[in-house]
């Protein structure tokens, strides 16, 4: 092990389970308000686990943290997520410097140039379960707005359709 590897383990081992949590969003580019909603804490807690991480990782600022968290990821590339197997022959690997994203492949019997495995070389899943719910939370607030405004929208023409067949029948009734 080199001297950077040997000194980016140190700086990594000194960091808590808890900090690396958010070191993982805030090298996403996420907000202190969207880290605290994904773990359920306060904003407040995730500023105290930044400020405790920027003076181990010996930085001034939540970009130079997030950088050289990334950095000492890519040197000691410490495995964080082991690889799991899914059934017969595929397998939930790592893609880049990222451990949020993993890639399937098809590793049966070596054969790289498998169907499957191009048809699923690019699709990456998010291991993070509250981003599938909240986006869900999204898509069933929109599609509620969208009945809320057709029924708005049939309420109004039927009211027109009323208002019409109305003054027609007044109409009749002066002649």
């Amino acid at each position: 092990m080199s001297t950077s590897a040997a000194t980016a383990q140190h700086i990594l081992n000194s960091l808590t389970e808890k900090q690396r949590e958010v070191l993982d969003r805030l090298i996403q580019h996420k907000t202190s308000k969207e880290i605290a909603r994904e773990l359920g804490i306060s904003p407040h807690t995730v500023d105290q686990r930044i400020q405790f991480s920027k003076k181990k990782l010996n930085v001034g600022s939540r970009r130079e943290a997030a950088e050289r968290y990334r950095e000492l990821n890519r040197i000691y590339e410490r495995p964080i997520y082991e690889e799991s197997r899914i059934g017969d022959g595929l397998m939930f690997t790592k893609e880049g410097a990222c451990p949020d994203e993993y890639v399937i492949s098809n590793h049966r019997h070596g054969d790289e140039n498998t169907s499957l495995e191009r048809h699923l070389e690019d699709v990456t899943f998010d291991r993070d379960a509250k981003n599938v719910a909240q986006q869900r939370q999204y898509l069933s607030r929109f599609l509620l707005i969208l009945m809320l405004s057709g029924s708005t929208l049939l309420v109004a023409l039927g009211s027109i359709a009323i208002f019409v067949t109305l003054s027609e029948y007044f109409e009749l009734l002066n002649k």
